[in-house]
C-alpha cells in the first residue's frame, strides 16, 4: 500500500510525451518492406521462368499491398521497442539502502525514499512512496 495518494499529472497534454523518430522508422520500414517485397517476388518470378512483364507486375502489386503492410508494421514495432527500452534504461539506478530511485519523468508513479517527505507534492518529487511489506 503506498503511504501517500498517486496525484494525477495537473496537465493532460503533458502526461504522455512521445518520444521522436516514429516517422523515420516507420518510413524505413516501409522503404525496407516494398524493396524486399518487390525484388523477392519478381525474383522468384524471373528464376520460375516468367517473362519480365509478369515479374514486375506481381512484385509491384505484392510490393503494394504487402510490403506496406508489413513494413509499417515491422517500423513500428521496432520504434516501440527502442522507445521502451529506452524509457528501462532511464529508470534505472543503482540502489540506495533497500528502495531504488529512478528519476521524474512525469510517466507514472516513482518510488522514492522517505526522507523527502517534507517535500511532498512539488514538481521535483515524486507523488508516491512504496513502504516494504512486513
Amino acid at each position: 500500500m503506498s503511504e501517500h495518494p498517486t496525484s494525477e499529472p495537473s496537465d493532460p497534454a503533458s502526461a504522455w510525451i512521445e518520444p521522436p523518430g516514429m516517422g523515420k522508422a516507420l518510413t524505413i520500414g516501409v522503404l525496407i518492406g516494398v524493396a524486399v517485397s518487390f525484388i523477392g517476388v519478381g525474383g522468384a518470378f524471373l528464376a520460375g521462368g516468367q517473362g519480365w512483364g509478369p515479374a514486375l507486375g506481381m512484385g509491384a502489386f505484392v510490393a503494394a499491398w504487402g510490403g506496406l503492410g508489413f513494413g509499417v508494421m515491422v517500423g513500428g514495432v521496432v520504434w516501440l521497442t527502442r522507445a521502451d527500452e529506452a524509457a528501462k534504461r532511464a529508470r534505472l539506478e543503482p540502489l540506495e539502502g533497500s528502495i531504488a530511485r529512478a528519476p521524474q519523468t512525469g510517466s507514472g508513479p516513482v518510488l522514492r525514499g522517505d526522507d523527502d517527505a517534507s517535500t511532498e507534492g512539488s514538481a521535483a518529487t515524486p507523488a508516491r512512496t512504496l513502504k516494504a511489506a512486513s
